[in-house]
Formats: structure tokens, C-alpha cells, sequence
């Protein structure tokens, strides 16, 4: 079940009927930049430390996601919205600024380095944290999104 500490591991494609990928499958294989994870996994965990990692795509149906923490290279994920939850999070990515997952607004603090630079410039431009929109003047609800302005 697991590839953790394979320092010489690049790349990597599952086969199908996996249905879950362990809390340490790949941590710390530093040189790994490519994982092909096939649809129909429900869990995707694992990935700690692997500081090659530039992008990565979560496949359609997962619901959870565990442990990305110092992935430091990593810039790009994508998230179905059958994601819901997230455990481990995205610590010391400080990279990760391009995620793409219908979620994210009620999520953003799970990926520090997304919440602390975008949202934080939204709030400092008097622009909705969650979407970037403008604000209504009399009812304090964003033009894009609908949602309240709560700072």
C-alpha cells in the first residue's frame, strides 16, 4: 500500500478498483511529479512532503482528502465538488494558489497559503472573500455570489 520515503519515484499511474490511498502511500517521495489515480478512489491521502508535486488532480467521485502538508512546489490543484471534506490540509504549500473546486469559499482557511494571500488582499480591496465580486451598497451582499459581507 505504500511508496513513502521512494525518494527515486516519479512518476506513477493506479490501477483501477483502488478505492482508497493510505495516509502515508506517498509521503516524502521528493522526486514524484506525476500521479495518475484512476476515477472511482474515494479517498486520496498520503502525499505529505512530496515537494515535487506542481499540480495534482483529485479524481471525479473522491469525497475526502487527506494530507498534503509541504508539498512546497505544489502551485495547482483541482478538487471535484464531490470533495466535502478535508483532513491534514495544505500546510507549508506555499505555493498552492490556483485551486480549482466549487468548495473553496467555505474551505479557503484549509490551504493557508490560498487563504493568507488572496483572501487576504479581497478583504484589504473591500472585494467579497469568496469570490472576488463587489458588494451591493445597502445590502451588503456581493453582486457575484449573493453571499453576506462578513468582515
Amino acid at each position: 500500500c505504500s511508496f513513502a520515503n521512494c525518494t527515486a519515484l516519479s512518476a506513477l499511474g493506479l490501477s483501477r478498483g483502488i478505492k482508497t490511498i493510505c495516509a502515508s502511500a506517498f509521503q516524502n517521495c521528493v522526486s514524484l511529479r506525476n500521479v495518475e489515480i484512476p476515477a472511482g478512489v474515494l479517498s486520496v491521502d498520503g502525499c505529505r512532503g512530496c515537494t515535487g508535486l506542481r499540480a495534482f488532480t483529485v479524481p471525479p467521485g473522491t469525497t475526502a482528502i487527506g494530507d498534503f502538508s509541504g508539498c512546497t512546489n505544489l502551485e495547482q490543484i483541482s478538487i471535484p465538488s464531490s470533495v466535502k471534506k478535508i483532513s491534514g490540509g495544505f500546510t507549508e504549500c506555499p505555493k498552492l494558489l490556483n485551486i480549482a473546486w466549487s468548495n473553496l469559499a467555505e474551505n479557503a482557511v484549509n490551504f493557508p497559503a490560498y487563504y493568507e494571500t488572496v483572501v487576504a488582499s479581497r478583504k484589504t480591496a473591500g472585494k467579497c472573500v469568496y469570490c472576488g465580486g463587489d458588494f451591493k451598497l445597502i445590502s451588503k451582499t456581493c453582486k457575484v455570489c449573493g453571499k453576506k459581507k462578513d468582515y
